[in-house]
């Protein structure tokens, strides 16, 4: 209690803190798909596309979860929740085995499955961190002259006069004794009765680099091969972004080594299916990995659409402008190469895309072509089928040797069938009907380079509910790990989440993510006419339309219900919204004893939680009585229900789309609080 002042003066009264109030959100994503590295099955919150890149790596052209996660950031997401797809029992991490200074090994293996980590190199440099003459002393006692950068645990390298050196942990030392005492017998190591000073000892550490495409990306230093010591490889590995690192039993010191090459990873795509993505009993694995996430709103699976290459052609490089003083064509140039794979060996029917023509390496490797640079440059695209993409804007200066282009196997994961993609849109549609918490964007399963129109609306007539969406066409989106302009096609949903999002953030889900301008999209696949796009909208598909000036923008906000009350999104967002805020507001409530004054008590806070949400545009109605009631009275909880410590309550609403009711009715028991839409 606060002693009122009773002398004239400036005093500081110290107020109670206001208990905040809770909030709930509904624009945080769920995204799933294919991504060069990172966790398998393990849900990583991120809050920047530059987090997607440092736990998942690039967004490679032969998934779409990346470019589906930068689109959602891009446009207005600030958090997502993304999980990483693939079989377990098929994806393996790229390794190594270095040379240990006795007779164990070291494991160097990249820090998650995939072939990404065949890219890497790792370097062992041996470091001396401190080294001194010393004497035996006792049983397992050495007598040094001096004890600079020795500490407790470090590995010791002992080496007596013409013998072999041995290494030891270093388990205690007197400073001002002066001594070494090491985990065993000098005996054990040959070292008992050497002379006085004829035993070198030295703290022994190293340093591992890693190598990737040529550059250095990841560096430990002052590693420790003694496991209590605090700088332990393998502990200090663990955080690591790229490698971890594991001894062998025996293993003691690792020797210094060039750098050397991983290999043997591999992403476990081929054989990925529906239980993959959904997960199941005893099976914690896609969808089911976020299922009792209480954070997430939105959901997206972008990857169950096949990558479409055909439309990812480099955009001529832009020349500049001659004007009538210089008429001269560039001179040609000859471009010549070899295409070989990772390990050197010749790749033959690989197709070369050079400006105006195209050509096939030969049965070597090799392909020649004469070409005419635009503004002293020539794009160069080689493709061949299991292989990576290489895609280069080389100078005429670069084109006066052979180029030698190398190509990386690569995995993909299989073309799903529509029987595998229905399944694992279904089940999201149905995770998001058992929580009432989150919305699935569902994308169109055609092929983009096609206007399958009947295709589209009969996929829509598939499902039934109003905890999904569906959206066509597919949108273009400028590749950002390519030389050149390069666009590709992909499924919108990634992007439109970002749009829900932003959307919530500042407007709310009571209102549509529809008519607003997807940032990074250069295109749609398909444009429709006013007609066509008329006949989709009535089926419940949500159109992206290109509009000439205005960008690509969503022109639908239709669930796929076919009842008339939950055909918009808006409204299904806002009753989940409702429902999520009702249960935090009357959490305190579930206690209480159940009599008159409880129930006055819930009508007015339903009443003052549903009058906010009139009150910033959520609902119709030009008053209170016309946007909402609240019943929580004799007539909603009868005698029966209170003797059996039940309290029920009604909220009925008016979205202002489609301006008619909606009810919710509330039952609270002893312990519960439960929901059932009217």
């Amino acid at each position: 209690m606060t002693t009122r002042p009773t002398t004239p003066g400036v005093f500081w009264a110290p107020s109670r803190p206001q208990a905040s109030r809770p909030q709930v959100r509904s624009d945080v994503a769920a995204l799933l798909g294919f991504a060069e590295r990172g966790p398998l099955h393990e849900p990583v919150r991120l809050q920047s596309w530059r987090e997607f890149e440092s736990v998942f790596g690039r967004a490679v052209p032969r998934y779409h979860l990346g470019r589906a996660v930068r689109g959602f950031f891009a446009n207005g997401g600030r958090v997502c929740w993304v999980v990483r797809i693939a079989a377990p029992e098929a994806a393996l991490a790229a390794s190594v085995k270095l040379a240990d200074a006795e007779a164990g090994s070291w494991s160097v293996r990249a820090s998650s499955p995939g072939i990404w980590g065949d890219e890497l190199r790792v370097e062992v440099t041996e470091k001396v961190a401190g080294a001194t003459l010393a004497s035996p002393w006792g049983a397992n006692t050495l007598q040094a002259e001096a004890l600079a950068g020795f500490e407790a645990h470090a590995r010791l390298r002992l080496q007596a006069e013409g013998a072999q050196p041995v290494y030891s942990e270093l388990v205690g030392l007197d400073a001002l004794g002066g001594t070494l005492q090491i985990a065993e017998p000098l005996a054990d190591h040959g070292l008992a009765g050497q002379p006085a000073g004829s035993i070198s000892v030295e703290v022994v550490e190293f340093e591992l680099t890693v190598w990737r495409d040529d550059a250095v990306v990841e560096r430990l230093d002052r590693l420790s091969s003694s496991k209590a010591h605090p700088r332990y490889a393998a502990e200090v590995a663990r955080e690591a972004e790229y490698v971890r690192i594991e001894p062998s039993a025996g293993a003691v010191h690792p020797l210094s080594s060039s750098p050397v090459a991983l290999g043997g990873g591999a992403d476990g795509l081929a054989q990925v299916a529906v239980e993959h993505f959904v997960g199941g009993a005893g099976l914690s694995w896609g969808l089911s990995t976020v299922a009792a996430n209480q954070e997430i709103g939105l959901l997206a699976c972008p990857d169950l659409m096949p990558v479409v290459e055909e439309m990812a052609m480099p955009a001529p490089i832009a020349g500049r402008s001659y004007d009538c003083s210089d008429l001269d064509a560039p001179a040609p140039v000859e471009v010549d190469g070899v295409v070989v794979d990772a390990g050197g060996e010749a790749l033959a029917g690989a197709t070369v895309h050079l400006p105006g023509v195209s050509v096939e390496s030969a049965a070597d490797g090799g392909f020649r072509q004469t070409v005419n640079p635009v503004d002293g440059k020539v794009g160069v695209r080689v493709g061949l089928d299991g292989y990576t993409t290489y895609e280069a804007t080389l100078s005429v200066a670069e084109l006066g040797q052979t180029i030698v282009v190398e190509l990386r196997r690569k995995e993909r994961a299989p073309r799903f069938s529509a029987r595998v993609i229905f399944s694992v849109q279904q089940a999201m549609v149905e995770q998001c009907e058992r929580r009432r918490d989150r919305f699935a964007i569902l994308d169109a399963p055609v092929d983009p380079l096609r206007r399958d129109l009947r295709a589209v609306r009969d996929w829509r007539l598939r499902f039934d509910s109003a905890f999904g969406a569906l959206y066509y066409p597919w949108i273009s989106v400028p590749d950002s790990q390519a030389s050149g302009a390069v666009v590709r096609p992909m499924p919108p949903s990634g992007h439109i989440a970002g749009a829900f999002a932003a959307t919530d953030l500042t407007e709310g889900p009571h209102h549509a993510a529809a008519n607003l301008a997807l940032r990074g999209v250069r295109g749609v696949s398909a444009q429709l006419e006013d007609e066509l796009h008329g006949v989709l909208n009535e089926a419940g598909v949500n159109v992206l339309a290109a509009l000439p000036g205005r960008g690509v923008r969503p022109l639908g906000a239709r669930t796929l219900s076919s009842q008339t009350a939950w055909q918009f999104i808006p409204v299904r967002r806002l009753v989940n919204q409702l429902r999520e805020e009702i249960e935090v507001a009357l959490s305190w409530a579930v206690f209480e004893p159940n009599d008159p004054t409880l129930a006055l008590l819930v009508r007015a806070s339903l009443t003052a939680l549903v009058d906010r949400h009139w009150r910033r545009g959520a609902l119709a109605g030009q008053t209170a009585e016309e946007a909402y009631r609240v019943v929580c009275d004799q007539t909603t909880t009868t005698e029966q229900d209170r003797a059996n410590g039940r309290l029920v309550a009604e909220v009925w609403v008016a979205p202002a789309v489609p301006l008619e009711f909606i009810g919710l009715r509330l039952g609270m028991t002893t312990d519960t609080l439960s929901f059932e839409e009217v």
